[in-house]
């Protein structure tokens, strides 16, 4: 049922989007990794079923642990993002929807959204 409800939030999404955008409305979804600390606690829960199916502990390492917990950080982490799409930059995107995540770089933590269609090049939010 969440699938589904998400993929409704999308064909919303991009139906308002082609509605409003003659009155210069956009209208964006985004999948707010750092607001679904829930995840996280999914991906446990995956582990521990791996690990009784095979027979044997599945463990993750503390690193992936630390760059879990970095990913899924506290909602306020999502302003930037929001505040961007309000800019004369953000203004070009309409019925689209973004990943919001943190990435890393040199040692440093930055809050990223990642442009739509190429998860390859985010857009850095740092602030």
């Amino acid at each position: 049922m969440y699938s589904a409800a998400n993929a409704g939030i999308v064909g919303m999404t991009k139906a308002m989007a082609m509605e409003l955008w003659r009155h210069g409305i956009n209208c964006n979804a985004f999948c707010p990794q750092g607001a679904s600390p829930g995840h996280v606690a999914g991906f446990a829960k995956t582990l521990k079923t791996l690990s009784e199916a095979m027979g044997k502990e599945v463990t993750m390492s503390a690193e992936k642990k630390a760059e879990i917990d970095a990913n899924h950080a506290d909602s306020e982490g999502l302003a930037p993002f929001l505040a961007y799409l309000c800019t004369d930059q953000g203004k070009q995107y309409t019925a689209q929807v973004f990943s919001v995540t943190a990435i890393r770089e040199g040692g440093r933590i930055f809050r990223a959204c990642a442009a739509p269609g190429n998860h390859q090049s985010p857009i850095a939010l740092d602030g």
